[in-house]
């Protein structure tokens, strides 16, 4: 999958309004076929289970057969409650050991990017530790309402962190649960 594919695909989840803005490190490598809004992913696709467990299934409730079967039904959810998942990269990392300096070098576009796409409303959460490290101080300079204060990890091999700190971080700046318009699925409303 190209880049020119994988944002083809996040603009077709992408809200009217954002409401939160949730950076990742980078799409997965072509290898993988992993991409966040990639309709069927059949493994290697924690970031989206786990974010779609903190936000639509009770805290303990696991899920992933469904949500892999009904992706899109979930992806809807996730653009309908005003979420939007970018990465601060446009292209896959290869060298995982080196993703903070290739972060601080693409940190200047990743940040334009940011800044082009929230509004002065929407909340921005940093996911991974590289991309805290890299990008939190210069987009609170830049005055972009980032509402992490400490680093939520990317959930592989940290899934029960990511789960507590995404789900606090939410519940702190004004997310509450409700329940689906049809009464038959959990939801939450990304308004106060």
């Amino acid at each position: 999958m190209d880049s020119f594919e994988r944002e083809n695909l996040r603009i077709h989840y992408r809200p009217e309004k954002i409401k939160w803005l949730l950076v990742a490190e980078a799409p997965p490598l072509d290898d993988h076929d992993r991409f966040f809004y990639r309709k069927k992913v059949d493994k290697f696709d924690t970031l989206y289970l786990e974010t779609m467990h903190v936000l639509y299934f009770e805290e303990n409730e696991r899920k992933t057969g469904r949500l892999r079967n009904e992706k899109p039904y979930f992806l809807k959810n996730f653009q309908d409650d005003g979420f939007y998942l970018i990465d601060a990269l446009t292209e896959p990392i290869k060298d995982k050991r080196r993703k903070v300096s290739i972060l601080r070098k693409g940190s200047k576009s990743a940040i334009k990017r940011i800044e082009d796409i929230a509004g002065k409303d929407t909340k921005v959460i940093l996911i991974s530790r590289p991309v805290f490290i890299v990008l939190h101080k210069p987009l609170i300079e830049k005055k972009v309402v980032v509402i992490n204060k400490g680093v939520i990890p990317f959930p592989i091999g940290c899934n029960d962190i990511f789960r507590v700190e995404l789900r606090t971080v939410l519940l702190e700046n004004g997310w509450r649960k409700t329940i689906h318009p049809d009464n038959s699925e959990p939801n939450h409303n990304a308004s106060k």
